[in-house]
């Protein structure tokens, strides 16, 4: 899904639809290549907004370096004129990074009340991991990224907004059939792009194997999905748009908090 440019331009130019799950959606042609993504600017003001509904005045960010860290964080600093909220620091790092104590450190005399870290396994379980050993004890939240390592007891209790999260019946059904706590990332996603093939295909009529370009022109037609990741439909650039969830981890499963 996370594909390379000239991927983009080998989909165009033999017609067969291609199909991505990035925050990046100025690479989408509207034409082959499609998007399935809950919109940045829409998780960004359900983050801020939930934050300043639960009092926090003071926040700090700690925020990998890497395409889609860097969309999504210049969605947060889109909307920061509209939020009370005093950003006190902005720290990034290289993946592969071990020793955050220094720069943990360092973020901590500027006194905020909540801390942002965007980042995953490894660096993530490291980063708890050393805050505890320093002895800074404060809430951390992101956008999206605790689904990957929602079973880790230093994130009991937290909450974020979660991009494509599943519906409460998806999660419901994947547990039962699954016997899993937790919906694995992403899987709601690709769930979602295969019913919509499928339906396609099916839907598409005639003799022989449908074109790429004949699902690509179904695919855009599609209204109001029902899909693992809720109802969607695609806009004119070729994204399929799901809204951003509140969730939070109890016990370590993840479970909406509430409606945006």
């Amino acid at each position: 899904m996370y594909a390379p440019d000239f991927s983009l331009f080998f989909a165009a130019q033999k017609k067969i639809p291609h199909f991505m799950w990035n925050f990046n959606t100025k690479i989408c042609d509207g034409v082959f290549t499609f998007d399935h993504i809950t919109p940045t600017d829409k998780t960004a003001e359900c983050w801020t907004r939930y934050a300043e509904k639960l009092g926090y005045k003071k926040v700090a960010f700690l925020v990998i370096r890497t395409q889609g860290a860097e969309v999504v964080q210049k969605a947060l600093e889109a909307y920061k004129p509209k939020s009370v909220l005093e950003w006190t620091s902005v720290e990034r790092f290289n993946p592969g990074e071990r020793d955050f104590r220094i720069t943990l450190m360092k973020i901590q005399e500027t006194k905020p009340e909540l801390l942002y870290v965007f980042s995953y396994d490894p660096e993530l379980p490291i980063i708890l991991r050393q805050m505890h050993e320093i002895g800074w004890k404060i809430p951390v939240t992101t956008i999206t990224m605790f689904d990957m390592d929602s079973d880790n007891p230093m994130l009991e209790g937290s909450w974020y907004v979660g991009s494509d999260s599943p519906t409460i019946e998806y999660r419901k059904w994947y547990g039962d059939v699954f016997k899993k706590k937790n919906v694995p990332y992403g899987t709601g996603v690709y769930d979602d792009y295969m019913e919509m093939v499928y339906h396609t295909c099916e839907n598409i009529g005639g003799a022989g194997k449908p074109t790429g370009e004949q699902i690509s022109a179904k695919l855009r037609q599609i209204k109001n999905f029902k899909g693992s990741c809720g109802e969607m439909s695609i806009n004119d650039k070729g994204i399929f748009e799901t809204v951003p969830t509140l969730l939070t981890i109890k016990n370590g499963v993840v479970i909406p908090v509430e409606k945006p």
